[in-house]
């Protein structure tokens, strides 16, 4: 994929505020990546949509410990797009969900 095929998306303001902006630029994308990686996860660990989600939520107290302002990005963009908090945890999260629930080598694309 070459550089002209992502968009730049300019963003300004405090954390919260750059997500807002963020999410409503691209809300079509991220319900569309959620859509993808709950099948994804579903298919590389075995969770059900509902736990997927759940387990990306755990993941919420650790980022906001170690940070916190990217926390209140996610909560932007999940303002912006219209969406969960845990949908954004979720796209964050989908390596880490993939591998900690049985999966032993990467999804194809992934880290």
């Amino acid at each position: 994929m070459t550089a002209a095929a992502f968009e730049l998306i300019e963003l300004s303001g405090a954390p919260f505020e750059r997500g807002r902006q963020h999410g409503a630029r691209a809300a079509a994308a991220i319900h569309d990546n959620v859509a993808v990686y709950l099948e994804l996860v579903e298919a590389r660990s075995g969770l059900a949509p509902g736990a997927a989600l759940a387990a990306a939520r755990a993941f919420q107290p650790a980022i906001a410990a170690h940070a916190p302002a990217l926390l209140e990005e996610m909560r932007g963009i999940a303002a912006g797009a219209g969406c969960p908090l845990d949908h954004v945890l979720l796209i964050n999260a989908r390596s880490e969900l993939m591998g900690t629930f049985g999966a032993t080598t990467p999804a194809p694309g992934e880290c």
